[in-house]
């Protein structure tokens, strides 16, 4: 039976050391039609080379290079260069189950109604793995927008991209991996498809994801909070994406969601936090919220009140306007 062509795309950073691990889980793939696009992405080891030289002969192996520095640029210089009718994704420090391709492909061959199919991703920190708690999403078919709003409110339960499998004109109709945002960018990417799309959860191991002292995500809690990462995927991304849509549902509620999200990290920041430099973001984020008076009232109760108590009350005085 004639099964379709998959693209698996693989960013490269400085990744010589996990590159055996890596061309052993390609390897392992039970299924066999995949083409595997390597990018490497200003890498200043030997990964490169080593690529080059594990792609020579290969049938749909390739290596490419992308000369903007992030995972989003190289993600998209895959999507751009590749060939198969679905996507999947990996990052070279991680590894995928051996039949994680056959699970996603049978699944969205069966769910045609379905663009975005993906299963359980399990973190290994401390020598310990846990699987991902993907919060209200359920085992099946999660229809949307519902999926894609879960991932923009609740970045916690949001569905890593090495974990799916996502027809390419589905990506090709919401657009790719935002190149300016550098934290963030695969909620981003997971939230705008489940507006979109129907996925379905397949509850079986398909992505294992290690705790990596020198990846991006590693670095950035080196010298930024967690609330600092979240705010800047609200200022560089969401509140400008969501603004320029607002006459198209659903993102004109996920505005929203992100201008009052962001209004509490930012509250969260200079209040408990003791950040004082986010002073001059709390009023230049003023401009995002749509009537004064709101916000007028947002601040006196978050100036005045516990963050959790000033929420109570701000949502409870919205429901009535």
């Amino acid at each position: 039976m004639h099964k379709d062509l998959i693209s698996l795309i693989i960013p490269v950073y400085n990744g010589e050391k996990h590159l055996t691990k890596c061309f052993s889980a390609i390897e392992n793939q039970d299924y066999k039609n995949l083409e595997i696009i390597f990018v490497d992405n200003l890498s200043t080891d030997n990964s490169y080379n080593i690529i080059q030289l594990y792609c020579n002969n290969k049938k749909n192996h390739i290596i490419l290079k992308c000369d903007k520095k992030g995972p989003s640029a190289a993600r998209n210089i895959g999507l751009k260069f590749s060939s198969g009718k679905y996507i999947s994704f990996m990052d070279v420090d991680d590894s995928i189950s051996p039949d994680k391709h056959s699970i996603l492909y049978e699944t969205i061959k069966k769910n045609p109604q379905c663009k975005i199919v993906f299963g359980i991703t399990r973190k290994k920190e401390n020598d310990i793995w846990l699987n991902n708690n993907y919060g209200k999403i359920k085992v099946g078919i999660n229809k949307a927008p519902a999926t894609g709003l879960l991932w923009l409110g609740q970045f916690q339960h949001q569905v890593h991209p090495g974990a799916i499998l996502v027809h390419k004109t589905a990506i090709e109709k919401v657009g790719n991996f935002p190149e300016k945002l550098f934290y963030g960018e695969d909620i981003a990417f997971m939230s705008i498809l489940g507006l979109n799309y129907n996925s379905f959860f397949v509850e079986k191991l398909v992505y294992s994801k290690f705790y990596i002292s020198s990846s991006a995500t590693s670095t950035a809690n080196k010298y930024m909070t967690i609330s600092e990462r979240f705010f800047h995927f609200y200022k560089y991304f969401a509140l400008d994406f969501f603004l320029k849509r607002r006459e198209i549902e659903p993102y004109n509620h996920c505005f929203d969601i992100v201008e009052y999200d962001s209004f509490k990290i930012l509250v969260r920041l200079i209040k408990y936090e003791k950040q004082y430099k986010f002073i001059k973001d709390l009023h230049w984020h003023s401009k995002y919220c749509q009537k004064n008076y709101y916000y007028s009232i947002r601040m006196y109760l978050f100036k005045n009140y516990p963050i959790k108590a000033a929420n109570f009350i701000y949502e409870k005085f919205n429901k009535f306007l």
